[in-house]
């Protein structure tokens, strides 16, 4: 069903005059897409780790033989819209960010020269 849909998708794409930017054997694939199964699809033991963005399973689509690479975690508007669609994923990269960037000004904190007023402004 998914490279009957990605066939479809392509076509309505290039009806508007836009191009979906898929890989081949030797390139990789611009284009990426999300799995968003139903809720039960996957036993919480079988799900793959969550440390890797990419899955090790391309589609390809049947035309050209062009490869779109999924992926778990996309990137939208400054979001990572998630698989399972939760924002764990989200949130512990959002807080990550934000730990290396209080990390990077401890210098700053630790600075006896900087006044106290200073610091906390």
């Amino acid at each position: 069903e998914l490279e009957i849909g990605s066939a479809v998708v392509r076509r309505q794409f290039a009806k508007f005059g836009l191009k979906m930017h898929v890989g081949s054997a030797t390139k990789a694939s611009k284009t990426e897409a999300v799995f968003f199964p139903t809720p039960g699809f996957f036993k919480l033991p079988t799900l793959p780790p969550s440390e890797s963005s990419s899955s090790s399973l391309p589609l390809v689509t049947k035309p050209d033989g062009g490869i779109i690479t999924f992926c778990k975690h996309f990137k939208y508007l400054g979001n990572h819209i998630s698989y399972s669609l939760r924002d764990d994923f989200d949130i512990d990269h959002r807080l990550a960010q934000a730990s290396s960037a209080m990390g990077s000004l401890q210098h700053f904190w630790t600075d006896d020269a900087v006044n106290i007023h200073g610091k906390y402004l």
